[in-house]
């Protein structure tokens, strides 16, 4: 058994380019009313990788595991960097411009991703509609989230955090341990939190010997684990 963080199963992902493979098209840049209602907050654009648009970006997991390396639509959230116009005053420089200054830039905006690779401890990406430094370097700091509808299904044996997030957590024997909160992960293994129905709070390693059956759809997970604990 094996829990990924909430946007990757613990496997190893690859480079998969997908999308037109074309050049970039600003139409592909679009503003969206609201994030999708299951959109999940895997990453952070950290800014311009070389000078011709492509996107450094901080997966808030193992980037060999991130979700971002397959998942081709990702919505951007939050303002936009301070770039410099081309009269020298302060202006948001929208994605697709050619450095020139624009109307403020609003979000979240939805973008198409015509390749993710990992880079060192992070990722660099290629997103249609950006093409040069200064468009990539105003997204600076927004972060970037992901339809869990287009997360890739995880291998048997294997859950997204996020789906565990908010399951009921009994004993073989039916006795209720709370609710998971969130899952923790220091290293060795990764630990279900659970708010426990007194208020307080419980951690289970999220490890075969304590955690043998796990039911995503019916969000109920049997853990062999000692109610007095």
């Amino acid at each position: 058994m094996t829990a990924g963080s909430s946007a990757a199963p613990a496997r190893a992902g690859k480079v998969a380019p997908a999308g037109n493979g074309g050049g970039a098209s600003p139409a592909a840049v679009v503003t969206v009313a609201a994030l999708p209602a299951d959109a999940v907050v895997v990453g952070r654009v950290e800014g311009a990788y070389g000078v011709r648009g492509a996107m450094r970006i901080e997966p808030f997991n193992d980037p060999r595991d991130s979700v971002l390396l397959k998942a081709r639509r990702w919505y951007l959230t939050g303002p936009a960097s301070r770039q410099k116009g081309p009269s020298g005053t302060d202006g948001p420089v929208a994605p697709g411009a050619a450095g020139r200054q624009a109307s403020p830039s609003r979000f979240p905006v939805v973008v198409e991703v015509s390749r993710c690779r990992v880079h060192g401890a992070g990722l660099v990406a290629t997103v249609s509609g950006i093409d040069v430094k200064e468009s990539a370097d105003a997204l600076r700091g927004c972060e970037i989230a992901v339809s869990r509808a287009d997360f890739p299904p995880p291998e048997s044996g294997e859950y997204y955090w996020v789906d565990l997030v908010g399951c009921v957590v009994v004993t073989p024997d039916g006795v209720p341990l709370g609710v998971v909160e969130a899952v923790d992960d220091h290293g060795a293994h990764p630990l279900l939190r659970l708010r426990a129905e007194d208020g307080g709070a419980r951690l289970i390693p999220f490890v075969d010997a304590h955690v043998p059956d796990v039911d995503v759809v019916g969000r109920r997970i049997v853990a062999d684990w000692d109610p007095a604990f």
